[in-house]
């Protein structure tokens, strides 16, 4: 598979988490099969493959989450915008929600259960400049 239309979010020994104009993918290298993980309303803003590569999210205006059994498309006003996403334990992750808005905070998120929780608003970047690389 040609990978030069896409834009890689993620990469690990064994996938490749991507995405082209609105539409994310998951490729699996060992069998060449793209998974189609959604649409997103605006391109994804960021990815994480799970370091067992047992999961990977896709995040956005929304997130999808994918695991071997099944794909969720995660829709809740709290998490929306995420900009960036890392992993905290085997199954958890840490949230940052759009910087710049009102309702910019850091969430905790569990893939498997899907629980949230809220550990902090996270004002640092209201109303600053644009930037690729902030610290959270």
């Amino acid at each position: 598979m040609t990978q030069e239309n896409y834009i890689t979010l993620d990469e690990s020994a064994d996938f490749v988490l991507m995405y082209q104009q609105e539409d994310a993918y998951l490729f699996i290298k060992s069998t060449q099969e793209k998974i189609y993980l959604g649409n997103f309303y605006g391109n994804p803003t960021c990815g994480l493959i799970s370091k067992t590569n047992d999961w990977c999210i896709v995040g956005g205006a929304t997130f999808v989450i994918w695991t071997k059994s099944e794909i969720v498309e995660i829709v809740d006003d709290d998490l929306s915008y995420i900009f960036e996403i890392r992993q905290t334990d085997k199954n958890k992750v840490e949230l940052l929600i759009d910087p710049w808005a009102e309702n910019a905070a850091i969430w905790e998120f569990d893939v498997i259960t899907k629980e949230k929780r809220k550990i902090k608003d996270f004002p640092n970047y209201k109303y600053k400049e644009y930037t690729d690389n902030l610290e959270w």
